[in-house]
């Protein structure tokens, strides 16, 4: 973790190709601009699997200084390997500004001078889907253009990109990309079509939900677990309604997340499924902790009723559970709950704050003075 330039020049420099590779490797990892002056030159390494180790350690270090050696080695003769030129797309992403910038819109576009002419439209997704981390740069106009084309492998890359951004621009496209054929495409779409991001995009939001719930029925796991993630951003009972046949889905990971989305959009319907499923007592720990949580935030009554149980466990987990739930309802020293900052297991007392901290908003003299206090727990947590 430390810059030592003797011995780091001397690995650039050694005569074994691993040493050299673990050389160029450690320089990135490091994270001294002092680095770029030593693998710039390995980009012309005599041993081109070198190359893209060299490209992503330029790429960890993001010193512009590096943009022109490496736009130049896609240009250059003898052309870089695919391997190499994919990663000097990804580390010219890394680093962004202008140069950078143009270059990867050109790379979309096609109008680049590369020297590599095999597989071009690897590049063009490698592009694609790297481009989000030129932030305000990113070529947005050109993603959008992307999104329509037939090219399955370029279209999710080009939805994964424009779901990164957030860019307002993108509305239609992410809309749309919601019922395309390809997968990863609507699983992409559906984590970005989140409540504030159809605000800022000028998105109708009943129409959005209307898509996410039929998206909460999709044959892809992840494109259901998605689904419901932005679905309970809206925080509209009525979704709450639509989806709580979710709770029984056969998929272990998506009656959590049904839990969590139908607690965020509360009501009625809400707090009587989640409190079924309490009493019930089926279904995985995690499903049942989610449960608990979720009436902690919109039922504080319903939570005082179910958690006794979890409350006086033998268990810590279950302790731990009910010590962020109460975070919600009554924290801190409270006549309702042991005092869990005392509990023998540190990982209660840090549930405990950290449901007292997410249920507050601005500075609580009282959470500040239980902090103070617990600056000084044996438990690093």
């Amino acid at each position: 973790r430390q810059y030592a330039s003797g011995a780091l020049e001397a690995g650039t420099l050694s005569p074994e190709p691993m040493v050299r590779r673990v050389a160029a490797l450690s320089l990135g990892r490091i994270g001294d601009l002092r680095g770029t002056a030593l693998l710039v030159p390995m980009l012309q390494d005599q041993d081109s699997t070198i190359h893209p180790t060299v490209a992503f350690a330029l790429g960890l270090l993001r010193d512009t200084a590096a943009v022109t050696p490496l736009s130049d080695r896609l240009s250059s003769m003898p052309p870089p390997t695919l391997e190499t030129a994919r990663e000097i797309v990804t580390a010219l992403a890394r680093i962004g500004g202008p140069a950078a910038a143009d270059l990867l819109t050109r790379v979309l576009t096609g109008t680049a001078n590369l020297s590599i002419a095999q597989y071009p439209e690897v590049l063009v997704r490698q592009a694609a889907i790297e481009s989000w981390r030129l932030g305000p740069l990113s070529p947005t106009r050109q993603l959008i253009a992307l999104a329509q084309t037939d090219d399955d492998e370029l279209r999710w890359r080009v939805i994964f990109a424009l779901g990164q951004l957030r860019a307002p621009a993108a509305g239609a496209a992410l809309l749309a990309a919601l019922q395309d054929r390809h997968p990863l495409v609507r699983l992409y779409a559906a984590n970005a079509l989140t409540a504030s991001y159809a605000t800022a995009a000028g998105l109708d939001a009943g129409s959005v939900i209307q898509l996410l719930i039929r998206g909460t029925r999709d044959e892809n796991t992840s494109v259901r677990i998605n689904s419901l993630r932005s679905l309970g951003t809206y925080g509209r009972p009525a979704v709450a309604d639509q989806i709580v046949s979710q709770l029984a889905d056969p998929v272990a990971n998506i009656p959590v997340e049904a839990a969590s989305a139908v607690a965020q959009s509360g009501g009625a319907v809400a707090v009587a499924q989640l409190s079924r499923v309490v009493r019930e007592g089926k279904g995985t720990f995690a499903f049942q902790q989610e449960a608990l949580l979720g009436l902690a935030r919109i039922s504080p009554d319903s939570f005082r009723a179910l958690s006794g149980a979890w409350t006086s466990s033998a268990r810590w987990p279950e302790r731990a559970t009910a010590a962020e739930g109460w975070g919600w309802v009554a924290p801190g020293p409270d006549v309702s709950h042991p005092d869990f900052f005392a509990d023998p297991d540190g990982r209660v007392a840090a549930a405990a704050l950290q449901g007292w901290v997410q249920a507050v908003q601005g500075p609580d003299p009282a959470l500040l003075v239980a902090a103070r206090r617990l600056l000084a727990h044996q438990d690093v947590g």
